[in-house]
Order: C-alpha cells, then sequence, then structure tokens
C-alpha cells in the first residue's frame, strides 16, 4: 500500500488529481496463496485522501483473469478522455487522417473527390487541430 500512496502523493504534489486513475491490483494469484482471499477493492480506493482511483482493476497474469477488464476499463476511460469529430480532410493533410490512426478511435472513414470524410474520437489535442475542417454530422458520408 504504500507504492500505491507514493505514486498518488505524487500525483496529487503535480495537482493532477483531476486525471483518473485507474489502480491496478496485480498479482492477485500470490495475495490468493498468502491469505486465501482477493485483495479488498475498497480498502485500495482509499490509501491518499486526495487522490481516489476511478477504477481499480484486480489481476493475475499467471492465472489470466482480470486482463479483458482491465483494458476494457483502459478503453472506457481513454475514450472518456477523447472527442467525437466529424471532418472531411482534404487528401493534403494526410499527416492528420495517420494521426488520428494512430491516437483515436476511428468510428467511420469514407473517401470522396475533395477529401476524406471521417468521424472518430480523438485527444482534445488533436481535435483542435482539426477544428478547421469540421463539418456537420449530416455532412459526412460514412
Amino acid at each position: 500500500k504504500q507504492q500505491v500512496w507514493s505514486v498518488q502523493n505524487i500525483i496529487h504534489e503535480l495537482n493532477n488529481t483531476h486525471a483518473p486513475q485507474v489502480l491496478v491490483l496485480n498479482k492477485a494469484d500470490v495475495a490468493l496463496a498468502t491469505t486465501r482471499q482477493l485483495p479488498v477493492v475498497e480498502e485500495w480506493d482509499s490509501i491518499h485522501p486526495d487522490v481516489v482511483p476511478k477504477h481499480t482493476v484486480i489481476t493475475s497474469v499467471k492465472m489470466d483473469k482480470g486482463l479483458r477488464r482491465l483494458l476494457t476499463v483502459v478503453e472506457k476511460v481513454l475514450l472518456e478522455q477523447s472527442r467525437r469529430v466529424e471532418c472531411l480532410l482534404p487528401y493534403s493533410a494526410g499527416d492528420l487522417l495517420a494521426e488520428i490512426h494512430k491516437t483515436g478511435t476511428l468510428v467511420s472513414e469514407a473517401y470522396a473527390t475533395d477529401g476524406t470524410s471521417v468521424v472518430a474520437y480523438v485527444p482534445p489535442s488533436l481535435y483542435n487541430r482539426l477544428e478547421p475542417y469540421q463539418v456537420p454530422f449530416e455532412s459526412v458520408s460514412a
């Protein structure tokens, strides 16, 4: 628990308590072997008074447990931070399209004569750079 408190304290000192935190309690198999029970999530959610994880996931790579849930939670947290964008990118903006593919979640993509129509969830920094190309949803063909 000391390691978790130390990390959460650093988050607090950096004044980043608003960032969503996923606490992963790995090696559940070790806890089961030594205490005959899994960690109690509620005990881990209140280690630091000012930094509370949005999600706590118990995993065991050795037992192949909790990994799908962890991936689902991480995807959910990332999507919650992303913004939906609907845009028509000219073919000359291929770098932005490549970045959408790399950092975003593509919903649809269609090629037209004047560029690529895209609907995606992207990080806020990319969303701002796509602003000049945004179009109303009805205009984007899928």
